[in-house]
């Protein structure tokens, strides 16, 4: 059991950690906080009743919703997907120094060398109409994000309508390719336009990811997931090797608990690179397949931290943050309480070779016993009155260790001595 300072101790070095984990638990569990002053137009709810949705969807779509998440060439954003033609009315309060963030897509699964796309974005306000953005889209531009930003600065604290509208050019009639394309605004979102308030929207938007605890395997892996789910590992797998470390006896296993962190984020890593993609795994196999592993695991603690690791590493790196801490923080928590277990005794190879005065072997075997705590036997050979022994010995204190070899020597000054280490790992 842990004396009351070795538990003050791990309480101190445990205390900060296990706290930041505590507020991101509970900071994400409870929900929005709040963006900022953030509005994103793809999570619906504040679409008008002046938006006209009199066009198609497309054919190839099974879905046909106007909110989903949107995935092209691996880059996956929640969106706006209208039927085309139509357009779309938003009821926005602007922010001081606001700015309308978007991306536009055109999707199409087969060659409509005739289509032509006009994307159109305009502030409503007190009846007057401004054009804020306009982008027309063509074959030659499908199937990929386009970023784009227009300035609200002009209407700043006041109430306007933002219409986002998809139009065929030319615009006087619905063309008969209109249910082959399928028309994509990406993420549109109404924000500050000052770093300090970006800055506290990109924190707002870790939360709100955070909501759904990453219940969405196929979500994109951008930046800002990746290093709130990196910097959950490099936390997680502190603080498996902090308590490890702290309560385990296993002496030589100090290099392996100080890498573990290093092991699980890089693990991380490449969980999250290739997670979504088949190809990219089939090339982590065959790379690899060529990179040879040596190093033995010691004992069953070594090998539970490794595989406790990798599965936070594989829960991480596939965005599933709460399966990761209901698995750590248990853990964690049975680590503390089982607290500090008896160690492995030392174990030694001894082989003597010496004449005794009695002509009896036993006492050789007894003055080991005397020294020893365990010995067991593996050869004797006796011819007259020359004895040769190989035993295994162990010793259950550590502290014993540097005087055993002066001992053995004391007990048997006629004998020749040789003492190996048994390699810890066996």
């Amino acid at each position: 059991m842990l004396s009351e300072s070795r538990g003050v101790v791990i309480a101190r070095r445990l205390a900060v950690p296990l706290l930041f984990l505590g507020v991101l638990v509970i900071g994400t569990s409870l929900g929005r906080f709040g963006r900022g002053g953030a509005v994103h137009l793809a999570e619906g709810g504040h679409a008008g009743d002046s938006s006209e949705m009199s066009g198609h969807f497309a054919a190839f779509d099974d879905e046909r919703s106007l909110y989903r998440s949107v995935t092209l060439s691996g880059d996956s954003r929640r969106s706006i997907t209208p039927p085309f033609p139509s357009s779309m009315s938003f009821a926005i309060d602007v922010p001081d120094s606001g700015v309308l963030e978007l991306a536009t897509a055109l999707v199409v699964m087969q060659q409509v060398r005739r289509a032509r796309v006009r994307f159109i974005a305009s502030v409503v306000d007190n009846g007057a109409t401004t054009v804020v953005f306009e982008e027309t889209l063509t074959l030659l531009d499908t199937n990929y994000f386009r970023d784009a930003q227009a300035d609200l600065g002009p209407w700043a604290g006041q109430t306007i309508a933002i219409v986002l509208e998809v139009a065929p050019v030319p615009s006087n009639r619905v063309p008969l390719w209109a249910d082959r394309v399928q028309a994509v605004w990406a993420d549109p979102v109404v924000r500050h336009a000052g770093t300090a308030a970006m800055t506290a929207d990109v924190v707002f938007d870790w939360l709100a990811e955070s909501e759904t605890w990453g219940s969405d395997v196929t979500a994109r892996v951008d930046l800002r997931t990746f290093g709130f789910n990196l910097l959950l590992a490099g936390v997680a797998a502190w603080l498996i090797a902090s308590c490890y470390r702290m309560l385990s006896l296993d002496r030589g296993g100090s290099d392996f608990w100080g890498v573990l962190t290093l092991f699980t984020l890089v693990a991380t890593l490449l969980i999250a690179v290739v997670h979504a993609s088949v190809a990219l795994s089939l090339g982590l196999l065959g790379a690899l397949s060529i990179v040879r592993f040596r190093h033995a695991i010691r004992n069953s603690e070594h090998l539970l931290g490794l595989l406790l690791c990798i599965a936070l590493a594989l829960a991480l790196g596939t965005n599933q943050r709460l399966l990761a801490l209901t698995v750590v923080i248990p853990v964690i928590l049975g680590v503390l309480v089982r607290g500090r277990q008896q160690a492995s005794p030392l174990r030694y190879y001894v082989t003597l070779r010496g004449r005794v005065s009695d002509n009896s072997a036993l006492s050789v075997l007894d003055r080991l016993d005397d020294v020893a705590d365990a010995v067991v036997l593996e050869r004797l050979s006796v011819e007259g009155d020359l004895v040769d022994v190989r035993a295994r010995l162990e010793i259950a204190d550590a502290r014993r260790s540097p005087s055993l070899p002066g001992e053995l020597r004391q007990r048997l000054p006629n004998f020749r001595l040789s003492l190996n280490t048994v390699d810890p790992r066996w």
